[in-house]
């Protein structure tokens, strides 16, 4: 069967999946979510350098990636993780292309994830308030019964599609406390 072509003279935009519907804080998280079975996750191998990680990081436009070491996920890096204390530390002592992400990233016995089946009865509003009292920009999203990484919550994501801006503040450590009172 030959269908029928029609003229596309008047078309002068391009519907993207944001555009699609409006969002707002009682929107099902699922509106929000990053799924990885239908959006590929952006990954990175552990034994590349920091300049090399960065340089990805700008291109892509995105400011976490899942770290590999062999095809296994091992942590995450952040754009902040970058540009923060470790990466200055020891840009100290060594070229700062000789600083490879295993030193810098966050490793996965550090990090939190939310579970999917609980995501599923969620609300934008339940994931921002998590994101908010943990301190963080991004959480990972598990599937409990298969032992995989399904998909990931962005600030950035939420706020964009939500038109409003989300401050995160981080959740301060015991060595920002003893710096506080140290000062």
């Amino acid at each position: 069967m030959i269908l029928k072509t029609c003229d596309i003279t008047n078309v002068n935009h391009i519907l993207t999946p944001d555009e699609n519907y409006e969002v707002n804080l009682d929107s099902p998280a699922l509106d929000i979510f990053t799924d990885f079975k239908k959006t590929a996750p952006l990954v990175i191998e552990q034994s590349l350098d920091v300049v090399t990680a960065e340089d990805l990081m700008k291109k892509t436009h995105v400011k976490l990636n899942l770290v590999l070491d062999h095809g296994e996920f091992v942590g995450t890096l952040s754009y902040e993780d970058l540009i923060g204390e470790k990466v200055m530390f020891r840009a100290n002592h060594v070229h700062r292309a000789d600083i490879l992400i295993s030193e810098v990233m966050t490793p996965k016995t550090c990090l939190k994830a939310i579970k999917f089946s609980d995501i599923k009865r969620a609300k934008i509003r339940d994931i921002v308030e998590t994101l908010k009292n943990q301190g963080r920009q991004h959480f990972l999203v598990i599937d409990g019964e298969e032992h995989y990484i399904r998909g990931i919550f962005s600030v950035s994501d939420i706020a964009r599609r939500l038109h409003v801006p989300i401050n995160i503040d981080r959740v301060s450590t015991f060595i920002d406390i003893y710096k506080a009172i140290v000062r």
